[in-house]
């Protein structure tokens, strides 16, 4: 479930035209990127129904300022549009929503760098 859940995301994602990394870069170098995150679960509202979250951390380049936050944007807008907005895609199977963006600070190679963070949801069925 962890896995269909990430191959999913990682699938879908290979249509934008930047790289897609399993963990966040440790040179500069490596940026742009999206990077997905490792998924968590959590117990749904519904017995037997499992909530998989994977965040996607969208990194731009530094360069310049107002550059890297127009680049910035215009990623996130681009995997806005391939996780379908609000009504949310299917890749191989898989149901996926994005359920929240959040602008944050993360460390790239030990420097505080800005990016925006993606909640995408999937849901499992156990037995």
């Amino acid at each position: 479930m962890l896995v269909e859940h990430r191959a999913a995301l990682v699938q879908l994602l290979d249509q934008l035209p930047f790289p897609i990394n399993p963990t966040l870069p440790s040179n500069i170098a490596e940026v742009p990127c999206i990077v997905v995150g490792s998924p968590s679960i959590s117990q749904s509202a519904q017995p037997g129904i499992l909530t998989l979250t994977s965040n996607l951390y969208v990194l731009a380049r530094t360069i310049d300022v107002a550059e890297r936050d127009d680049e910035l944007e215009q990623m996130t807008d681009m995997l806005v549009e391939v996780l379908g907005g609000s009504h949310g895609t299917t890749e191989a199977a898989i149901g996926l929503s994005m359920v929240r963006v959040d602008h944050r600070t993360v460390s790239v190679a030990g420097n505080d760098h800005p990016s925006y963070v993606v909640a995408v949801e999937s849901s499992a069925v156990t037995c």
